[in-house]
């Protein structure tokens, strides 16, 4: 009687591995995973820098919908990853942990068993606060200069 010894070279699979969870971890973008009751099984650097919340573990605790001004949001997004299995660019309004509202856009999709029960959702999440201040500018900007333009054609029709 012998022994036979089977060995396979795993090298590859353990440095994508790594690979993945590194390009996780850097994202600029927010990237989650949580429960369909409402609670974060991971997420990366800046999913926790954009809700505000220090250390990782306060944002482990948190119920998700609490995160949402809207809380309507909340089941809508869950209603639209049901139905459809994922949502490309939703957006809403976040509370972060000192209370600061900002604009965020999600895109994600709803993780299913077998059964087609929903067990998580994985996604991304982008803060663009910044690009709809600025929106919100450029249209303010827009109205002073249709004002101004009527001004102006009223004053040289007078003229």
């Amino acid at each position: 009687m012998g022994t036979v010894h089977v060995l396979k070279d795993i090298t590859d699979r353990n440095a994508l591995k790594k690979s993945i969870a590194l390009s996780f971890r850097t994202f600029q973008e927010g990237v989650f995973i949580s429960t369909p009751q409402g609670r974060f099984l991971d997420f990366n650097d800046a999913f926790q820098r954009i809700c505000g919340y220090l250390p990782a573990k306060s944002l482990l605790a948190l119920d998700i919908p609490s995160l949402y001004v809207n809380p309507q949001d909340r089941e809508r997004l869950k209603k639209l990853l049901g139905d459809h299995g994922a949502v490309a660019d939703f957006e809403f309004e976040l509370r972060t942990a000192d209370g600061e509202i900002r604009s965020v856009m999600e895109s994600s999709i709803a993780v299913r068993e077998a059964s087609g029960v929903v067990t998580a959702y994985q996604g991304f999440l982008l803060d663009i606060t910044e690009r709809k201040r600025a929106e919100h500018e450029i249209r303010r900007r827009n109205r002073e200069l249709l004002v101004l333009n009527s001004i102006s054609k009223t004053l040289h029709r007078i003229a």
